[in-house]
């Protein structure tokens, strides 16, 4: 009687800018979950190294790849290669990267990045993304409420680009629709355990005492990580967008509820 086997189905998730901060937090807690990683960096190869180290020990396949999520063409080797790695697919897509504090990029980096990259990646990878999983979007309620809240000034560019980037995503529900894969935005108070708080701070000092004063208080990376975690092992009724907030966004943000979900992708 021929022997009948069973193939084990992995569980991929891909983690986006996982060498610091809230990448790199969400990148430990779904190591210790059972889920073998995909995880990028850009420059900050040595410490990803360091860290994957540990999530191996659980005895999953942790992958490091460097990529410019900026570059159209190192978003399309980096499908390539996700590809190989999970030809059965991937259960999760979290993108954690963003950026434009940076010193020495051009002027439209900040674009490229948080606006061109979200919508580009998503189509690269929605085919990719098994039915019932997730493509997760992390941003933060500066970003988020950027179109009809005040903006703290070093931030504007980050936040008004990120916001276009989400507006853009959320135009591609149908494509979400038909491969039965939920998007989530998750929308962040300031977690001052990332450079971009650091960097914020040492441009506008107090501004973190000013938000915690406002807020009572702000989430850290573990939290985030906690929350998107839930979010990718909760079970979800049907796909398409969902919005989900980490730190309660309070009176400062509360002009949003004049234009709810109103996207504006090209202003």
């Amino acid at each position: 009687m021929p022997s009948l086997t069973t193939e084990v189905v992995r569980t991929h998730t891909v983690v986006v800018g996982a060498s610091r901060g809230i990448g790199a937090a969400i990148a430990r807690r779904f190591s210790a979950a059972d889920h073998d990683l995909i995880l990028t960096y850009l420059t900050h190869h040595r410490r990803l190294v360091a860290a994957s180290n540990s999530y191996a020990k659980m005895n999953r396949s942790v992958n490091l790849c460097q990529v410019d999520i900026s570059s159209s063409e190192s978003r399309r080797s980096f499908q390539k290669v996700v590809e190989s790695l999970a030809p059965n697919g991937i259960k999760n897509f979290i993108l954690c990267a963003s950026g434009g504090l940076e010193q020495g990029r051009d002027s439209r980096y900040a674009t490229r990045l948080n606006c061109d990259a979200p919508p580009e990646l998503a189509m690269l990878f929605l085919e990719s993304i098994r039915p019932g999983g997730r493509f997760i979007y992390l941003t933060s309620h500066e970003a988020h409420f950027s179109l009809s809240s005040p903006i703290y000034g070093p931030y504007a560019t980050i936040a008004r680009s990120k916001r276009k980037g989400e507006s853009r995503l959320r135009k591609l529900e149908h494509l979400f629709l038909r491969r039965e894969v939920k998007l989530i935005v998750v929308s962040s108070d300031i977690v001052p355990d990332t450079i971009t708080a650091r960097l914020l701070e040492s441009r506008d000092p107090g501004l973190l005492a000013q938000r915690i004063q406002e807020a009572g208080s702000l989430p850290e990376c573990k939290d985030v990580a906690e929350a998107v975690y839930a979010l990718c092992n909760r079970s979800v009724d049907q796909a398409g967008v969902e919005t989900v907030y980490i730190g309660e966004p309070g009176a400062r943000y509360i002009p949003h509820s004049i234009y709810g979900e109103k996207d504006i992708a090209d202003n």
